[in-house]
Order: C-alpha cells, then structure tokens, then sequence
C-alpha cells in the first residue's frame, strides 16, 4: 500500500465516522446481538430513506443497556440510546431526518459523544443537546478510562478504512 492510497482509505474512514449527512449506528458486539440490536439494524435499513447512512458499530461497553443505538447530525453531539426497541425505530428515523423531531429525541438520550480522543486524532462532533450528559459522565463509565478498546462502539470493526482513519496501522 502506497502512502497516497493509505490517506485516501484513511480519508473514507473520517467520511464515516463524522459524516456529512445524518449516520445511526447500531452496536453489533455481542451482548448487542443478543438483546436484539441485528432485528434493530433490518429494521433501519428497511426504514432509512436516501440520505440517512445506516451502519454497524462495534460493542459500546455498556452490556447492562444493549441494544445501544447513536444518532448523529452534522455539528452535534452523538446521541447514545439505550435498550432500544424496533418500535423505537419510527421516531429515531424521523428525528435523524427533522432537527425539531431531533430536539425532542434528545431528551430521551442515555448520554452524548461531544468529542472522542482516539489513538492518533480526536474528532469533535458539535456541540448542543445541553441536557443530555456526556457519557464519560454516566456513573458506570466516570471511573472508567477507555484505552485499549477506546475505539469500540465507534468504529465499525467491519470497515478497515474507519479502523485506519483512528490510526489503525499507521505504525
């Protein structure tokens, strides 16, 4: 792999990760699948229309709250949604589609990603959502420090390009 073609992978990786339009991931670890997030994610795909990127993401680390879901808007925070239900998957389409319908949502966020410091680079996503607290914030995760898995439930572990835009390979 030359170094032009390792920034362009790295390039389509960030596209994902922080991307122009509305994104919903589903978190695909295993306690995930387990409480339903693979019936979540059939469903957003059925449901997205043209313009929402529907992707995986890898385990969150918050197995007690499974299926965790993340909405994210351009120049916003990450909403971070836990125990979803496929009946939840109307309004989280709606409101990744409609600020207004999104600003209600918001209320009903277990946290939000305003920033994530990964192993070479730190993405800010927005700010907003003043309410809703971060999820570093959240007592299961306050005494918490991310560093080995710091990446997971951010990345999709099927996408080499988001793996090497967070400094995946760049040894």
């Amino acid at each position: 792999m030359t170094t032009d073609s390792f920034a362009a992978s790295q390039e389509l990786g960030f596209k994902t990760l922080k991307p122009e339009g509305p994104c919903i991931s589903v978190g695909l670890g295993t306690c995930g699948i387990g409480s339903g997030a693979e019936e979540l994610l059939y469903e957003l795909i059925r449901q997205a229309p043209e313009g929402l990127l529907v992707k995986k993401a890898g385990c969150f680390g918050f197995c007690a709250k499974e299926p965790l879901l993340m909405l994210y808007l351009p120049d916003k925070p990450i909403l971070l949604f836990s125990e979803v239900k496929v009946k939840d998957i109307k309004k989280i389409v709606a409101a990744a589609m409609n600020p207004k319908q999104a600003e209600r949502l918001a209320k009903t966020a277990m946290a939000k990603i305003s920033r994530w410091d990964f192993r070479t680079t730190e993405l800010v996503f927005g700010e907003g959502w003043p309410d809703v607290p971060e999820w570093n914030g959240l007592a299961f995760f306050k005494n918490q420090e991310k560093l080995v898995l710091r990446d997971c439930g951010l990345i999709d572990p099927e996408k080499i390009e988001e793996y090497m835009a967070v400094g995946g390979y760049s040894a």
